[in-house]
């Protein structure tokens, strides 16, 4: 008995979070959470967030992929973005912008882009 309930909770919070996907567009749509400038360009912030994130240990990938004047800078887990920020070249420095997907307790992710400007 105990155990089918554990396996009808496991289900339901699978559901759950498989039902609450977030895409990079999702994440967009939602609006930035933070913004900074630097005097930095924008491929050193970006390339400094990436290592950030993949050296806290987290669960996850970190994805770095070229923009029209900047970077891309995702956290994906499971499939879903847990954060992401862009990074674009400006006036010989950059500007970021944090954007938060499926993200719970992402305070020292977000710290470390403040970090990098």
């Amino acid at each position: 008995m105990q155990a089918s309930r554990n396996l009808y909770t496991l289900a339901a919070l699978l559901s759950i979070a498989l039902a609450s996907c977030a895409t990079p567009q999702d994440a967009l749509q939602r609006g930035a959470i933070d913004t900074y400038t630097s005097t930095k360009t924008a491929r050193v912030v970006s390339d400094c967030v990436a290592s950030s994130w993949e050296g806290m240990g987290h669960a996850g990938e970190t994805f770095v992929r070229p923009t029209a004047n900047g970077y891309s800078v995702q956290l994906v887990r499971l499939g879903n973005v847990h954060l992401l920020i862009e990074v674009l070249d400006k006036d010989g420095g950059s500007t970021s912008k944090s954007y938060k997907g499926n993200s719970i307790g992402a305070g020292k992710l977000l710290a470390s882009v403040r970090t990098c400007q």
